[in-house]
């Protein structure tokens, strides 16, 4: 009975994926593959504004440059580029540099600099001898 309903469910899942991606319009075909409007309108919203020299690009010279850019990724993909493990090690060293502004609080190192900042500014001689501890401030 388990496996009837897990059988089910599975089936379930896969038509409502395939319905939901036929309702989407395909705007262009690379290689045999689909290419959602969605897709290309995440991409070149998130592109848009990143410019260096802060000029837009048409949408028309941007279907180039994204044609483009999917041709070569379905060449590497083909070609098994996608596996190599130089590959998946400087992906991996992108990821960690692209979550590090995520995983530390930029308020919370800034006062631990200045709480060491703080401590450096106090010069503190001390001895094992009773009564010699002898403390300076040093001058800004």
């Amino acid at each position: 009975m388990k496996k009837r309903t897990l059988g089910f469910l599975t089936l379930s899942a896969v038509a409502f994926t395939a319905f939901a991606q036929t309702t989407e319009p395909v705007i262009m075909t690379i290689n045999g593959k689909p290419v959602y409007k969605s897709e290309f309108e995440n991409v070149y919203k998130k592109n848009s504004g990143k410019e260096v020299n802060k000029e837009q690009k048409s949408v028309k010279e941007y279907v180039d440059l994204f044609s483009t850019f999917k041709m070569k990724v379905f060449e590497a993909e083909a070609n098994g580029l996608d596996t190599n493990t130089s590959f998946k090690t400087e992906l991996a060293g992108y990821r960690k540099q692209l979550a590090a502004p995520y995983l530390t609080d930029k308020n919370v190192n800034d006062a631990l600099i200045q709480e060491a900042y703080d401590r450096m500014k106090t010069e503190i001689k001390a001895s094992h001898k009773p009564n010699r501890i002898q403390q300076t401030i040093m001058p800004n």
